[in-house]
């Protein structure tokens, strides 16, 4: 048995954490007396809340924060507010000087990037930063304030690249002289959202309308980014002149993003060429020569780069053909993204329509399916024999036979990242086609079923006995194995286990101690440090270390909890009478509710909670009201003090912020905070309360942005002397969710809504009878339905809309009707004009894209558009109106690609006379969701029936896919000829995709063999041979690979039973992800 022992010597690491609980890995323990007080010094980049201590140096001689704290990098999550600037204060309060550089990530780091050098405690002196915004409310990040009193007169610059709407005004120079928008709009960079419609070019108009010139340079990043990337300098309004474009596209709907209009019929005949990269499904014809005369694809397609989304199949070849069919040759380079890239990186170059000559690649495969890439070829009977090497790393399952050669020698290096890198990184060189050889690996798992990956197979009889060593870090449940040594010779686990590391999910119970046990029972030690990530990990950090099989001995550990559960985390047992006694005591920063018990010490003798309970970070989660004050009564009850600092993130958060201070057990003594709130109830958060009559009657002052609900009071000053709302309510920024109602007025603000309920949002108030009437005016873009009243002007005197409402930009969901058009009416009605330009996003935008100008309040005149549509509903998006009599029978077509299922109409030309659908019916690309079915054939029919061909190639995204990859090619409208498909399914229902039909008698009889890797349950036939003569299953099920989900139990084991049942061998690697997953990962081998 091993002696006792406790954690004393020293602990020191470096590196960078990955995960909150990562405390201890940048500090020195180096203490002699079993408490943090040597040195604590880290450097690097914190990547979760909890990371406070991340980056600063203890050097305390009495166990509390006085000395300094200084950091340098990039926070990351909101309560890193203390991150970034140096304390070097000798009264323990927030005085000195607050200065940060670096990129803020979240809402709440307002006071991230400025100097506050302030002598009085307020925010009066400068505020300046550089840098790049990342979420809205970042719209003080970037300009100058030096104003002189306080308020936003002087001027706004600045530069860098807005992430999301809101971020309108981030990238010109105000610069005016009477508070309105009116000099000059000017910016450079890269749009992130839609509404960065203004974002890149120059206003320079003297009567206030788009009329000037408009041009722009970068990439587009959302639909609607359409006019972003062209130059206007028309002179009658229209677009006619050119559209020339160069970068790289985002999303669909930037078809018309790359190529050059020069027409002078208002008709697609010219050319169209363009580079970069594609997307999106539907870039399909953006990276090749139109160059046609009649109007049809048959001159050359040739493109370069690299695909992102299946549909890029005939990206990167060359067409080149003479009879309008795919015979000449297809090469490609680069790296594919995702699956459906099968034939993307190889050399057609056959005579026969048939994949027999070389397929060969390079690169690094992203998603399954990207089996045959990265080998080649070279076979001269149509079967894998030959060789396949690779070199990389891969990303996702499916990436198998990646980087290995089939009967040479398997080799890897690198870096698997999930479920499936089994065989990666072993060495296979062996003669029968089977694995016995060698297995050794190095690197680090990444995911489940890196189970094999880091140890020694080197065995002779076919069974793991020889040795399992394994270092580094496990990441998901079921890594049990991963960290130990094996080394046991009567293939049971008796000989050593021990691990080192963090473990980052329930289940990772055996992980952290020392098996070494003799009876086959846990009875030696359990010992482990690091930081547990989920609820369960009760038993993961202290010391069992008993006789008697019971929990008794003691419980230590140190780090911070991230979940509810992790009570028992933070404590010390070391009780003698099986109860919790003796002390519990913790550092750091709790993440989600629960964490009540975590910061305090128990230190109690008679079993109640009476000592002390302090703590210092920053909460979470709700429940984590406790969690920053002092207790240090000593009759069980809350009366001493309650103070805090840093930022809330949940509601419940109530308490934080503020100083309790009381004598007799209420609120009346003083609250303040500051900081930023992100969630709602986080209402008294950001005032002072100061009141000696426990009612709000003093002030309420904030500063930052709301992001939910709830923050009704936030950004306002209350200042009122009768406990009525009748002062003064300003605010800047951007709301972020609905009930941000009073939140940015004066009512008056700037900037952009994101949420619904953001109606009063950008007016101005300045009323004295408490009524709605003087005026609302707006600007920027909405992005969400009840956006309505957002962008027009109501500058009205009787309470009533008549005024004017104009807009301009690319809405973004359902109800943004009325965005896009000029009202100017004078009789409360619509009868003016609608016009618009764009690219809808939702259904609902039916009437976006259309000119109204009509008299007599119909919809008569015209409706045409162009682009992509994004969601169903877009079905009149794409065509031609342009009839007389109310009806649809004028011309339909249509260019791009489906996104969504309902887009049947979408790439066909309807052209008929007596409206119905007989015409033709073509299309090419890949689609992306179920009902998707009709897209990828020709119709071509006479006698409006579904009997021509139907034949497509790509890849299915989504179950109902089964027609996608064969050929239809029947006389008798019937599905009797062919079926094959190759690649890598993506969801259940798939079943039928990886097999050839080939029967005669309209039935499943034939064969049934599939390759590659599950990605769902329900996969469950994906991965065996039917090959049966009677239709039942009976042959031989094998697989190989790792499960991915929860049913995926018979996918790892071989069948081979002759009376078809289960009794003959059921063996399994990898490592399981969900519950139920249990059987996964042991040895069948019975043989009754």
């Amino acid at each position: 048995m091993q002696s006792k022992h406790r954690y004393k010597e020293s602990l020191s690491g470096s590196g960078c954490p990955i995960w909150p609980g990562d405390f201890e890995l940048l500090y020195k323990y180096e203490t002699y007396n079993n408490s943090y007080k040597e040195s604590l010094s880290g450097s690097g980049c914190p990547i979760w809340p909890g990371d406070f201590e991340l980056l600063y140096k203890y050097e305390t001689y009495n166990n509390s924060y006085k000395e300094s704290l200084s950091g340098s990098g990039c926070p990351i999550w909101p309560g890193d507010f203390e991150l970034l600037y140096k304390y070097e204060t000798y009264n323990n309060s927030y005085k000195e000087s607050l200065s940060g550089s670096g990129c803020p990530i979240w809402p709440g780091d307002f006071e991230l990037l400025y100097k506050y050098e302030t002598y009085n405690n307020s925010y009066k002196e400068s505020l300046s930063g550089s840098g790049c915004p990342i979420w809205p409310g970042d719209f003080e990040l970037l300009y100058k304030y030096e104003t002189y009193n306080n308020s936003y007169k002087e001027s706004l610059s600045g530069s860098g690249c807005p992430i999301w709407p809101g971020d309108f005004e981030l990238l010109y120079k105000y610069e005016t002289y009477n508070n309105s928008y009116k000099e000059s709009l000017s910016g450079s960079g890269c749009p992130i959202w839609p509404g960065d419609f203004e974002l890149l070019y120059k206003y320079e108009t003297y009567n206030n309308s788009y009329k000037e010139s408009l041009s722009g340079s970068g990439c587009p990043i959302w639909p609607g980014d359409f006019e972003l990337l062209y130059k206007y300098e028309t002179y009658n309004n229209s677009y006619k002149e050119s559209l020339s474009g160069s970068g790289c596209p985002i999303w669909p709907g930037d078809f018309e993003l790359l190529y050059k209009y020069e027409t002078y019929n208002n008709s697609y005949k010219e050319s169209l060429s363009g580079s970069g990269c594609p997307i999106w499904p539907g870039d399909f014809e953006l990276l090749y020569k139109y160059e046609t005369y009649n109007n049809s694809y048959k001159e050359s397609l040739s493109g370069s780069g690299c695909p992102i989304w299946p549909g890029d199949f005939e990206l990167l070849y060359k067409y080149e053909t003479y009879n309008n069919s795919y015979k000449e040759s297809l090469s490609g380079s680069g790296c594919p993204i995702w699956p459906g890239d099968f034939e993307l990186l190889y050399k057609y170059e056959t005579y026969n329509n048939s994949y027999k000559e070389s397929l060969s690649g390079s690169g690094c495969p992203i998603w399954p399916g990207d089996f045959e890439l990265l080998y080649k070829y070279e076979t001269y009977n149509n079967s894998y024999k030959e060789s396949l090497s690779g070199s990389g790393c891969p990303i996702w399952p499916g990436d198998f036979e990646l980087l290995y050669n089939y009967k040479e020698s398997l080799s890897g290096t690198g870096c698997p990242i999930w479920p499936g890198d089994f065989e990666l990184l072993y060495k296979y060189e062996t003669y029968n086609n089977s694995y016995k050889e060698s297995l050794s690996g190095s690197g680090c798992p990444i995911w489940p079923g890196d189970f094999e990956l880091l140890y020694k197979y080197e065995t002779y009889n076919n069974s793991y006995k020889e040795s399992l060593s394994g270092s580094g870090c496990p990441i998901w449940p079921g890594d049990f194995e991963l960290l130990y040594k094996y080394e046991t010779y009567n293939n049971s686990y008796k000989e050593s286990l021990s691990g080192s590391g963090c473990p980052i999910w329930p289940g990772d119970f055996e992980l952290l101690y020392k098996y070494e046990t003799y009876n086959n029972s846990y009875k030696e030690s359990l010992s482990g440090s690091g930081c547990p990530i989920w609820p369960g990990d009760f038993e993961l950090l202290y010391k069992y270390e008993t006789y008697n099989n019971s929990y008794k001995e003691s419980l230590s550990g140190s780090g911070c909890p991230i979940w509810p559960g992790d009570f028992e985390l933070l404590y010390k047992y070391e009780t003698y009478n099986n109860s919790y006694k003796e002390s519990l005591s913790g550092s750091g920063c709790p993440i989600w509710p629960g964490d009540f018990e975590l910061l305090y010490k128990y230190e109690t003798y008679n079993n109640s909670y009476k000592e002390s309970l302090s703590g210092s970070g920053c909460p979470i989660w709700p429940g984590d009201f406790e969690l920053l004050y002092k207790y240090e009564t000593y009759n069980n009850s809350y009366k001493e003090s309650l103070s805090g600092s840093g930022c809330p993130i949940w509601p419940g958060d109530f308490e934080l912020l503020y100083k309790y201070e009381t004598y007799n057990n209420s609120y009346k003594e003083s609250l303040s905070g500051s900081g930023c709130p992100i969630w709602s109830g986080d209402f008294e958060l950001l005032y002072k309360y100061e009141t000696y009559n426990n009612s709000y009657k003093e002030s309420l002052s904030g500063s930052g942005c709301p992001i939910w609900p709830g923050d009704f009071e936030l950004l306002y000053k209350y200042e009122t002397y009768n406990n009525s709302y009748k002062e003064s309510l300003s605010g800047s920024g951007c709301p972020i969710w609905p009930g941000d109602f009073e939140l940015l007025y004066r009512v008056t603000g700037s900037g952009c809504p994101i949420w619904p309920g953001d109606f009063e949002l950008l007016y101005k108030y300045e009323t004295y009878n408490n009524s709605y009437k003087e005026s609302l005016s707006g600007s920027g873009c909405p992005i969400w339905p009840g956006d309505f009243e957002l962008l027009y002007k109501y500058e009205t005197y009787n309470n009533s809309y008549k005024e004017s409402l104009s807009g301009s930009g690319c809405p973004i969901w359902p109800g943004d009707f009325e965005l896009l058009y000029k009202y100017e009416t004078y009789n409360n009605s619509y009868k003016e004009s609608l016009s618009g330009s764009g690219c809808p996003i939702w259904p609902g935008d039916f009437e976006l894209l259309y000119k109204y100008e009509t008299y007599n309040n119909s919809y008569k005149e015209s409706l045409s558009g162009s682009g992509c549509p994004i969601w169903p509903g877009d079905f009149d998006l794409l065509y031609k109106y342009e009839t007389y009599n109310n009806s649809y029978k004028e011309s339909l077509s249509g260019s791009g690609c489906p996104i969504w299922p309902g887009d049947f109409d979408l790439l066909y030309k309807y052209e008929t006379y007596n409206n119905s659908y007989k015409e033709s019916l073509s299309g090419t690309g890949c689609p992306i969701w179920p009902g998707d079915f009709e897209l990828l054939y020709k119709y071509e029919t006479y006698n409006n029936s579904y009997k021509e061909s139907l034949s497509g190639s790509g890849c299915p995204i989504w179950p109902g896919d089964f027609e996608l990859l064969y050929k239809y090619e029947t006389y008798n409208n019937s599905y009797k000829e062919s079926l094959s498909g190759s690649g890598c399914p993506i969801w259940p229902g798939d079943f039928e995709l990886l097999y050839k039909y080939e029967t005669y008698n309209n039935s499943y009889k034939e064969s049934l063999s599939g390759s590659g890797c599950p990605i769902w349950p329900g996969d469950f036939e994906l991965l065996y041979k039917y090959e049966t003569y009677n239709n039942s299953y009976k042959e031989s099920l094998s697989g190989s690979g790792c499960p991915i989900w929860p049913g995926d139990f018979e996918l790892l084991y071989k069948y081979e039973t002759y009376n078809n049942s289960y009794k003959e061998s059921l063996s399994g690697s990898g490592c399981p992800i969900w519950p139920g997953d249990f059987e996964l990962l042991y040895k069948y081998e019975t043989y009754v």
